[in-house]
């Protein structure tokens, strides 16, 4: 097998080529920039992407998520693109790259791949997401590292800032109203994607204006939010699911840490957590695994446009034998259990009960995290689910 790996800057790559080494595959690699931004950029970067699979022979392409101008030029020459994603949405908007038979497409978000489904898009398939526990569990502490890494309850990621009360200056008193009337319910609702069924193509038109589209287009998100200056369905949900991610991750530690003692590992401050110890960010495979392993408590809070799926961070936290508590996410009861292997809230009154219950009882805290590493050992590391992608694609 000959595989040409597109490589970025993802906290999954270093262990996708580490495994790849240890299967014994041949592999090349490229940077070539495949995000971009302007017709002159896509058109680029497919020529020059064309050229290495015309200078060489591959049995198939291999991204880290789906890269739309990557499939279209696989597709041209005929190589299969296989695309493992670690974001979701993975497949943002209708375009017809979804469709081509050269695909194949894995998708760690269940209710994403039967959204998807139901559109008839071909080759794409469920896979979970790994990590890589024989790494992570060799990282070696410094004492000064046990001193900055220790806590209680910890949460490492973004906090994801939007500037949604700037948005909503440019909005009528009707727009307003009901867009936060659907952010504070996404709170409240653990079990449904209100903004997903509720921001429908009829709601953008609706709240579009010159001036909005203007703001938008200075805010410049992942998924851009404005495309040839009108406003875009899938882009908006996830501005809005960002802006809800925003508070209720603000909330849930604010209300945690009246309680307990919080550590936030973050690139992110913000003055409503006044009782947070704010730790910095950290580096994803040399110290993260470290917090996992010396926090009595980690804490997942899924961003809202992950809606069924576990998330990287979970598997991380398994790995490291740390102990979870994470909203509750359906994906994960596929494999693991709730209050045997995880432990899952679905309000943060819950949250805040759950953690004071299992910060008094180390025991049966460390048999969990035991018994959740084990899991993710045996079913969650990167030979495992590559095995799995091999062959549906027929590759081994």
């Amino acid at each position: 097998m000959r595989l040409l790996l597109h490589e970025w800057n993802s906290f999954t790559g270093f262990d996708i080529k580490q495994a790849f080494r240890e299967e014994g595959i041949d592999f090349d690699t490229t940077w070539l920039n495949a995000r971009t931004r302007s017709q002159e950029e896509t058109i680029e970067f497919m020529e020059k992407f064309d050229k290495l699979l015309k200078n060489k022979e591959y049995d198939a392409v291999f991204s880290i998520n789906f890269q739309p101008p990557m499939a279209e030029v696989c597709h041209n020459n005929k190589v299969m693109y296989i695309a493992w994603t670690y974001d979701s949405p993975a497949l943002c908007g209708f375009e017809h790259q979804h469709y081509f038979d050269t695909n194949r497409v894995f998708l760690f978000d269940s209710a994403e791949l039967a959204l998807h489904k139901k559109m008839n898009k071909p080759h794409l398939y469920h896979l979970n997401l790994a990590t890589n526990v024989k790494r992570m569990n060799s990282i070696k502490m410094t004492p000064m590292q046990q001193l900055r890494f220790q806590s209680e309850i910890s949460f490492v990621g973004q906090m994801y800032t939007t500037e949604l009360h700037d948005m909503m200056q440019s909005m009528s008193p009707y727009a307003v109203g009901f867009l936060q009337a659907l952010v504070d319910m996404q709170m409240k609702d653990y079990d449904s994607n209100l903004i997903r069924n509720l921001i429908t193509d009829e709601v953008i038109d609706t709240i579009s204006n010159p001036e909005l589209i203007e703001k938008m287009e200075k805010y410049n998100e992942f998924f851009s939010a404005v495309a040839e200056g009108q406003l875009r369905l899938a882009g908006f949900r996830s501005f809005l699911q960002r802006a809800v991610t925003n508070r209720e991750r603000l909330m849930i530690l604010s209300l945690l840490s009246k309680h307990y003692s919080v550590r936030l590992f973050s690139r992110d401050r913000h003055e409503v957590l006044e009782n947070v110890t704010y730790a910095g960010a950290v580096d994803y495979r040399k110290e993260m695994p470290l917090i996992f392993k010396n926090s009595k408590i980690n804490l997942n809070i899924t961003a809202k446009n992950i809606e069924n799926g576990i998330p990287q961070r979970c598997i991380d936290v398994l790995g490291c034998h740390g102990f979870l508590l994470t909203n509750y996410q359906e994906d994960l009861f596929t494999e693991f259990e709730e209050e045997k292997d995880v432990v899952t809230y679905k309000s943060m009154e819950e949250a805040v009960d759950k953690a004071g219950f299992y910060l008094k009882h180390d025991q049966l805290r460390n048999e969990i995290a035991h018994n959740g590493y084990k899991k993710v050992r045996d079913l969650f590391n990167y030979h495992t689910q590559l095995a799995k992608i091999w062959k549906i694609t027929g590759l081994k």
